[in-house]
């Protein structure tokens, strides 16, 4: 704990600070609209990108500092690292935050990445590779695809960034 004059809590101070700028560059990004509007481009992935980097800091932070784990689990594909939905968040942050990161495998030998469905999306068929795409089940949500995975926007990264500021409002009063 750093403590400056009188006690002050300097790294308290700064993760209350951090989780109010997260908020509002959330609900700055979701003000746009740029992720309800097809078709995708780069400027759509780039704030796909930040809205999963600043939600995955409030999951952690949930878990780190009040205690509550973002740990639903409706629609999320349980397999490998994601357990959860803080898990398939932060697989999602991984997968466009690092290129090289095999969360864009749907097989071995097969990459299957930045895929946007709106509304209600089912593959004809399951790939070569043997593997599934994993299909979009909502006509109401987007959901982006990830090799294996598949996170609906306001089925997942919505309902954890409120569940996050839910979990997170007691600390920020104290």
């Amino acid at each position: 704990m750093i403590r400056g004059p009188m006690g002050f809590d300097f790294k308290r101070f700064r993760a209350k600070e951090d989780i109010k700028k997260s908020i509002k560059s959330i609900e700055d990004l979701l003000a746009t609209r740029i992720v309800e509007t097809p078709p995708y481009n780069a400027v759509s992935w780039a704030v796909v990108s930040r809205l999963s980097v600043l939600v995955r800091d409030l999951v952690e932070k949930s878990d780190a500092l009040a205690g509550k784990r973002v740990d639903f689990t409706d629609d999320v594909i349980v397999r490998g690292r994601v357990r959860d939905a803080a898990s398939l968040i932060t697989f999602m942050r991984d997968a466009l935050c690092h290129i090289e990161s095999d969360n864009h495998l749907l097989s071995p030998t097969t990459e299957l990445t930045l895929i946007a469905a709106f509304g209600k999306a089912k593959p004809n068929r399951s790939h070569p590779s043997g593997a599934d795409i994993p299909p979009a089940d909502y006509d109401d949500d987007i959901a982006f695809i990830f090799g294996v995975q598949r996170i609906y926007f306001r089925r997942h990264l919505l309902r954890a960034f409120r569940e996050s500021v839910a979990n997170l409002s007691d600390f920020l009063k104290k």
